[in-house]
């Protein structure tokens, strides 16, 4: 016979009180942890791009103008003139100056975005059943 009085608790079978087992499932417990996945940098670097801008430049030439010597002109003239005259010619000429100027601040800043991901995992859990074993000759008063 397999009852509870053969397998070592006689005095539970005999007295009436109920048997009981206790049964166990596996349940989950879903977390989250913190794991770095990349690096981020802020790095400058230089390009270089032509520029082209179109300047007015301005410069001086020299132009010979003769015109006749008239009766009244001629008292306007001085006796004495030197041989050669001088006259100095200017010019524009273009100049350029780099300036280093800021013009926009960069950040580099985190933002979390959540998102719902399905988790999957495979669970045990415990059964009880009753084995109840039918006598195998004729059943009796003094069987029960």
């Amino acid at each position: 016979m397999n009852d509870y009085a053969s397998s070592g608790n006689p005095d539970l079978a005999a007295s009436g009180r109920a048997v009981e087992m206790t049964r166990f499932e596996e349940h989950l417990q879903v977390t989250t942890r913190q794991a770095p996945v990349s690096v981020a940098r802020l790095q400058k670097f230089i390009v270089t791009e032509q520029k082209t801008f179109t300047v007015e430049v301005r410069r001086e030439e020299v132009r010979l103008t003769t015109e006749p010597l008239t009766d009244l002109t001629l008292d306007q003239v001085p006796a004495d003139q030197p041989d050669e005259i001088e006259i100095v010619l200017h010019e524009e000429r273009i100049s350029i100056v780099r300036e280093l100027v800021p013009v926009e601040r960069v950040k580099l800043t985190k933002k979390t975005i959540t998102v719902h991901q399905p988790v999957t995992d495979t669970v045990r859990k415990e059964h009880i059943d009753v084995l109840h074993e039918p006598p195998t000759g004729p059943l009796t008063l003094e069987a029960l």
